[in-house]
């Protein structure tokens, strides 16, 4: 059975009134004269659940990527207009990546891996 918040008496049905800006439930007689609430919610939210978080796995970029790019790019007979096109990069991207002034995206990379079979980036084994 709920109790009073104001006396402490144990009553089946409180009801909840505004005491100096605070929202408490009282008793029939501590309500008596006091401001009603209409709207009040005696359930209380739920704690939130905190998912872990994953650890990601880290990656180190090749020390020689800008090489990489480049040579692939010859070999497979393209422009750098081409590869770019291939890729979804601008041309100025692919050539500060070939020049080594820019590192590729993990998403370029991958773009890369897959559509020409070069891993630019290792994963990095926690021991």
């Amino acid at each position: 059975m709920p109790e009073c918040e104001i006396c402490g008496r144990k009553e089946d049905k409180l009801v909840p009134v505004s005491i100096e800006g605070a929202v408490l439930l009282a008793c029939s007689s501590c309500a008596r004269g006091k401001t009603p609430v209409k709207t009040y919610f005696t359930e209380m939210k739920k704690p939130a659940i905190v998912k872990k978080k994953r650890e990601e796995p880290e990656y180190e970029l090749a020390d020689d990527y800008a090489e990489k790019i480049k040579k692939t790019r010859q070999a497979k007979g393209l422009s750098v207009e081409e590869f770019a096109k291939k890729i979804s990069e601008s041309v100025s991207v692919v050539r500060k990546m070939e020049a080594g002034k820019m590192i590729p995206t993990m998403k370029t990379a991958q773009k890369i891996r897959h559509l020409f079979g070069l891993k630019l980036y290792e994963r990095i084994e926690e021991e």
